[in-house]
């Protein structure tokens, strides 16, 4: 049986550090404008499947910061005239200035009037708000002599791909059009991959079975980077319990939570109602926040 001490964390004087990594909350400025997907030829450089994307808050980032796909899957919040939209960066604006993102009419229209068609705005990297783990994408064509792989549904965009071979994690090239390329290929498969966000948190993916054109799905999720403290009341009491590996509370319920460890790694989320399962996690500290059907935050500390 487990037993824990279950804590309510409130605003207070003790400070419990988790992410090792803040967000990367550089302000960038420039232009905004719109451009019509679909018109342009409906698939965007960083070669995401784009039709997923509900809404359809897009954008395309400036030449000059997509880099070699850089920027591919990252999320940005940007403030305009009218306010701000958090949009997913899917495509490459080879005109545009440093600074400049070309935006989809659906996120123009949040931050400005259509009519307007170029405005000033300013932009910084957000958490994606991802459903479930990352993925792989194996490109059509790819095989055990010729491999390119995409990683795709990733909270921060990433910056590195590895993969096993030998023993050994082997650094694969990433291409403009997005897709991490390796000539001679990675073999028949399955994979161990290893991926590296733009905060520098690593995730190894094993036995990722290869399908062309096919997404596999992997077994784990980034951390949110926004994620960078709790505050504990001194001398708190307990406030719920733990029994065989289910956390029980005292009153009824409802949301989603999130569990991370303390490294400030997220190591489980899901919807819930009055109890969470916590029977596959090792013992040690533990950080849960819990966002009720209502909107309301609760965070909690608890110990297996």
């Amino acid at each position: 049986m487990k037993v824990a001490i279950i804590t309510l964390i409130i605003n207070a004087s003790v400070v419990l550090s988790l992410a090792q990594n803040a967000c990367n909350t550089t302000t960038h400025s420039g232009e905004g404008t719109y451009y019509d997907f679909e018109l342009a030829g409906g698939f965007g450089n960083c070669s995401f499947d784009d039709t997923k994307i509900k809404p359809f808050l897009i954008g395309a980032m400036n030449d000059t910061d997509y880099g070699n796909a850089d920027y591919c899957g990252a999320c940005v919040e940007i403030t305009g005239p009218k306010g701000k939209v958090k949009v997913q960066i899917i495509d490459r604006c080879p005109e545009c200035k440093p600074g400049d993102i070309d935006l989809s009419p659906e996120a123009f229209e949040k931050i400005a009037n259509i009519i307007d068609g170029r405005i000033a705005i300013s932009w910084y990297v957000v958490p994606c708000p991802t459903v479930g783990n990352i993925a792989f994408h194996f490109k059509e064509g790819s095989n055990q002599w010729w491999s390119a792989v995409q990683v795709r549904n990733t909270k921060n965009h990433i910056t590195k791909l590895e993969f096993r071979k030998n023993g050994t994690y082997i650094s694969v090239p990433r291409l403009r059009y997005n897709y991490f390329v390796y000539e001679t290929g990675f073999g028949p498969g399955p994979y161990d991959f290893r991926i590296t966000d733009v905060y520098g948190n690593v995730l190894e993916e094993k036995g990722i079975p290869f399908q062309e054109n096919t997404e596999k799905q992997g077994s784990q999720q980034f951390s949110d980077c926004n994620v960078v403290g709790f505050y504990e009341e001194e001398g708190n009491k307990a406030f719920s319990y733990i029994d065989n590996g289910t956390l029980h509370f005292s009153e009824e319920i409802k949301g989603n939570y999130a569990i991370y460890n303390s490294a400030g790694q997220q190591v489980k989320q899901h919807s819930f109602e009055n109890e969470i399962d916590v029977n596959t996690l090792s013992n040690g500290i533990y950080f849960l926040k819990i966002v009720t059907e209502k909107g309301t935050e609760t965070k909690f500390k608890f110990v297996l």
